[in-house]
C-alpha cells in the first residue's frame, strides 16, 4: 500500500466510524474506514493483517463496478502494484454484506500474472463491437 496515504484519502477518513469500530482513529495510516461519493457512495475498509493488505469496498445497494474497483485500487496502491480480487473455494465463502467486493495483496509473495497476450492484444486498445466483429472474421478467414 502507498505510504504515506494520499491527502485525498485522509479527507475521506471516517474517524467517527473508526472510533466506534476500534476505539481509535488510524489517521496518517493506510488502515481505517473511508467514505466517498462518486456515482454512488463507496465505503472502504482497509487493513494489513495476517501477511495481507486488504480493502473491502461496499455500496448501499449495488455491488461496486469495475470502474469503482479500479479507482479504489489507484487510491490505495501504486499503479505498478498488482492486487487481486479472489474467487476462493465455495466452502470458505463469507458474505456479511451482499454489496461488497475485496481487493487483496499478499505481503510475502508476488502475485503471479498471466502473459498479457492471454487477455488481448495491447496495441489494439479498446475496440468497439464492429471492429471486434471485423477482427473475428479476419482471424476466422486466416485459419482456412
Amino acid at each position: 500500500m502507498r505510504t504515506p496515504p494520499h491527502q485525498q484519502l485522509e479527507r475521506m477518513r471516517r474517524v467517527d466510524l473508526e472510533m466506534q469500530w476500534g476505539g481509535c482513529s488510524c489517521a496518517g495510516t493506510m488502515e481505517g474506514i473511508f467514505e466517498v461519493r462518486l456515482s454512488v457512495a463507496l465505503r472502504m475498509i482497509s487493513s494489513t493483517s495476517h501477511d495481507w493488505e486488504h480493502v473491502s469496498v461496499s455500496t448501499p445497494r449495488l455491488v461496486p463496478t469495475w470502474e469503482d474497483m479500479c479507482w479504489v485500487k489507484g487510491l490505495f496502491w501504486d499503479p505498478e502494484e498488482a492486487v487481486m480480487q479472489l474467487h476462493p473455494p465455495e466452502s470458505t465463502w463469507v458474505n456479511n454484506n451482499p454489496h461488497t467486493l475485496h481487493l487483496w495483496r499478499p505481503l510475502s509473495a508476488a502475485i503471479p500474472l498471466p502473459p498479457p497476450i492471454l487477455v488481448g492484444i495491447k496495441d489494439l486498445g479498446v475496440i468497439d463491437a464492429k471492429r471486434a466483429k471485423d477482427l473475428r472474421v479476419k482471424l476466422w478467414n486466416s485459419t482456412e
